[in-house]
């Protein structure tokens, strides 16, 4: 899997407003907090949604390919108060600002 392919599914994950949140990783449907890797999460955050992509990989994998997929997205994170950090974006930005965010990573990432 490349950073390009989880970007690309964990966008799929949170496209629907209803199943994008802010202030945490993951909720089940009821609104309980839950880790994204649970089977029970089915709402996420931009970071959670990633989480929910790379939880089936072996840990070396998961965390290379987590560190490579939030290099790639966070360094189009231009606005100064955000700079660099997905989970600020994600908290701070509309629905719409954040499927930007991952589109544009998306196009350009490799």
């Amino acid at each position: 899997m490349t950073p390009k392919e989880v970007l690309i599914k964990a966008k799929a994950l949170i496209a629907d407003r209803r199943n994008w949140i802010q202030g945490m990783e993951a909720r089940a449907a009821s609104g309980q907090p839950l880790p994204p890797e649970h089977p029970s999460a089915c709402r996420f955050c931009s970071i959670g949604a990633v989480e929910r992509v790379l939880a089936p990989l072996p840990a070396a994998e998961h965390y290379r390919l987590k560190e490579q997929t939030l290099n790639e997205i966070e360094s189009h994170i231009t606005t100064s108060a955000v700079i660099g950090k997905l989970w600020r974006f994600n908290d701070s930005h509309t629905h719409e600002g954040v499927m930007a965010l991952f589109d544009k990573a998306i196009k350009e990432a490799t």
